[in-house]
This record gives structure tokens, C-alpha cells and sequence, in this order.
């Protein structure tokens, strides 16, 4: 027998109970790295150094300018059968080569692939507890071959093969993985690991981790950063990596190594940004001030010429309702790591909880939009342009 749900029922609910978001920032506190099955003494190694404390420098927005301009080119409706339909997308990615759209489903604990029309193709996994199944979905991102999707609950990271939807493999994380990519025969994972003091775990083909990019310091000392903002973004090109904390400032670019060749701070105008004395402030406030002290940094994206791209929100949660409102801001960073372009307000609903994607300079943004008992979803794609851009220094490393 179907079971035909109400589609406003999941996708209008765009809100925790606080007690279901104290339970999140509790998991999140303990987030330790092990992968596959071994014992850990077995992949020991020497954890990198925390790096130095920064703060974002601010500038007035006439300073900064209008940041890069976002301009839109589509809009896709995603079609939704009632056996596929979104009731809560949790998280986006694009496929580098065909553009088709993936998007990880926590009403239903799957990833969907839609065509570039909105079609959808095919499903990996379901829920459940088995080889291939989601007890709690999280991220997902592809490379040309394969689907990488997270389950949280199970602490584990599934590999479906693209071409017929079966399962490949299944890498065990026992965390969060923020993000991921497969460069030079390598799986690479954005994994915030107090236990190593790392922000990536390198998987080669012997399957033995290396833990490389040193932690902020603020996420070795702050129980509510580290527990609350708990991604880590990794963007690899070449032989060089490039990594980020949510709720921390400082961006790294390392060699494949580990080595960090540099770092640098992204100024704010627009957003939040994080104060420098966010550590001291966040150990007097309670838990939903907590969340919207700082601009969370959800999606980091290579960009044609080697650029980056980055998408801070500015949120808040409702200590009444549990429901969570954001602000979304665009910035990008010169090839050179010199200059930025800051802060470009993204056009989105503040009550969506949209998820965000890059595809070389192309935003794609899904929101879900509820007209009474029926709700949509769809995808709007911008270009991002950065020829009048107001270019701002980047701050140079913390000493």
C-alpha cells in the first residue's frame, strides 16, 4: 500500500525542536576521525600544530563595494512524483561534466539525481541499517564515476557506482565529513578531528589515513565551536590543497603533504564575519545565541582560473520555536590568495534554509517554496561575474 504524505508537512518544517538542536551540538562536541577497521594505534602519527587565533578585519560596506555580481541564468523545477519527492533536502552537489543535480534527502534518508532539467534519474540508498543505507543522511558530493553520500547516524561514508546505482564501498568516518573530492588516486575528506588535531584525513589507495591542516586554535580550545560548527572544506587542485573551518577565519592552502604553505583572512562588511573574541564571548552565552554569534562558512568552491568561492550564512534560531533564519553572503578570493571580493548578499529567502553548489562559475541554489498544502522545489542558477568588483586585501597569516 502507498502512503501518500503531505509535502508541506516536511518541507514547511524548517525548524528544530530545541531539544533536537541541543542533541545535535552535544553529538557534534565529540566528533573523533577513525577510518575503515582499524584499531587507531595502528595509523598513529604526530597531530598537526594548532594554528594561531584571527579575526576577520571589518570594512564599511562602501569600502567593500557591492561584492561580485550575481547574475541569474535558470530556474529548475525539480519534478517530484509522489515516490520522490523532497521533504528536506540536506545537502547539494553539481556533476563537473553533465551538470546533473544530486541532493540528499533527510526526510527520506536518500540522494536523488536529477537530469538538467529537473528529471529525475536515478536513487542511492535508502534508509535503514544496512550495507548502502542511511540512518541519518548528511552530505554528498561526485566525481565522474561515483556518489560519496555521509551517513551521520551510522558514522560512515557510502560509495555508490553512477553508472547503476549499487553500492561500491563504504569508508567508516566515526564524524562529520563537512566535504569532500578525489584528486591523484586520493580520497579526500573534510573532517574537523580534535582527536588528531587535523581538518582533512587523506585516504590513498593502501587505505591508511593521514590526518593533515592544522585545527584553529579555536576549535581546540571551545567546546561550542567545535561542537556546533562542525565542517571542514576541502577544495584540492592540483598539488595543492585549500581548507576551511565553519566558524573559524583562517583559510589554509597546504601542499599535498601537509605542509601549509600559507593562510589568509577573508575581510567582512556584510556579514557577521567572527570576532576575535568569539571563543570568550560564546563561553557566557546559551546555546541558541551560540549559533548565530558567527557567519557559518557552508560551501567552499573552486571557480574557474582559480578562484574560490565561498558562502558564509548568517544565522539565527528562534529560542521560542526552534525555527532558523539566515542571511546569505557571497565572496571570492583572486587566484593569487591576495584580494577578495566580499559579501554579495545572495538572493534567497531568509525562512528556505536553501542548500548551495558551485559548478566552475555558476551559484546553484535550492530552496523548496511552500504554497499551502503543496510545496516545490526548485533550483535557481547565477553567474557569478567579478569584472566590477572592488578588490580588498586579504589579511596575511596570524603570528
Amino acid at each position: 500500500m502507498m502512503v501518500i504524505r503531505s509535502r508541506a508537512s516536511a518541507a514547511s518544517t524548517q525548524s528544530l525542536s530545541m531539544q533536537s538542536l541541543r542533541t545535535l551540538t552535544s553529538l557534534g562536541a565529540c566528533v573523533l576521525l577513525t577510518v575503515g577497521c582499524r584499531d587507531r594505534a595502528s595509523a598513529r602519527q604526530e597531530a598537526p600544530a594548532a594554528a594561531a587565533s584571527a579575526s576577520e578585519r571589518r570594512i564599511s560596506s562602501s569600502e567593500a563595494g557591492s561584492g561580485p555580481r550575481l547574475v541569474a541564468v535558470d530556474s529548475i523545477r525539480l519534478s517530484e512524483p509522489d515516490t520522490l519527492f523532497l521533504g528536506r533536502p540536506r545537502d547539494l552537489a553539481v556533476d563537473g561534466l553533465e551538470g546533473h543535480l544530486f541532493v540528499s534527502d533527510s526526510y527520506d534518508d536518500r540522494v536523488v539525481e536529477y537530469d538538467r532539467n529537473g528529471t529525475p534519474l536515478r536513487v542511492y540508498g535508502t534508509r535503514g541499517g544496512g550495507p548502502g543505507e542511511f540512518s541519518e543522511i548528511g552530505g554528498v558530493f561526485v566525481d565522474d564515476s561515483s556518489v560519496y553520500a555521509e551517513d551521520v547516524g551510522q558514522r560512515r561514508l557510502h560509495v555508490f557506482r553512477r553508472a547503476d546505482g549499487s553500492l561500491e564501498r563504504t569508508v567508516l568516518t566515526d564524524g562529520a565529513v563537512g566535504s569532500g573530492a578525489v584528486a591523484g588516486g586520493t580520497l579526500w575528506l573534510g573532517v574537523m578531528d580534535r582527536a588528531h588535531g587535523s581538518a582533512v584525513t587523506a585516504l590513498g589507495p593502501d587505505g591508511v589515513p593521514r590526518y593533515i591542516a592544522p585545527l584553529p586554535v579555536e576549535y581546540t580550545t571551545s567546546e561550542p565551536i567545535a561542537g556546533i560548527f562542525t565542517s571542514s572544506h576541502v577544495l584540492v587542485a592540483g598539488d595543492t590543497l585549500v581548507v576551511a573551518l565553519m566558524a573559524a577565519p583562517t583559510i589554509f592552502v597546504l601542499d599535498t603533504s601537509g605542509t601549509v604553505r600559507t593562510s589568509l583572512t577573508v575581510p567582512a562588511a556584510r556579514r557577521r564575519g567572527v570576532p576575535r573574541d568569539t571563543v570568550a564571548a560564546m563561553a557566557r552565552m546559551k546555546f541558541p545565541e551560540m549559533f548565530g554569534a558567527v557567519s557559518a562558512l557552508f560551501r567552499m568552491g573552486l571557480l574557474e582560473q582559480g578562484r574560490i568561492g565561498l558562502v558564509h550564512y548568517d544565522q539565527s534560531i528562534s529560542e521560542r520555536t526552534g525555527s532558523i533564519t539566515a542571511k546569505i553572503f557571497l565572496s571570492v578570493v583572486d587566484p593569487a590568495r591576495r584580494r577578495a571580493c566580499i559579501d554579495a548578499p545572495v538572493p534567497a529567502s531568509p525562512d528556505a534554509q536553501p542548500q548551495v553548489a558551485f559548478r566552475g562559475d555558476t551559484l546553484f541554489l535550492l530552496e523548496q517554496i511552500v504554497d499551502g498544502t503543496n510545496s516545490t522545489s526548485v533550483v535557481r542558477t547565477f553567474a557569478v561575474e567579478t569584472d566590477s568588483c572592488r578588490w580588498v586585501e586579504v589579511d596575511p597569516p596570524a603570528r
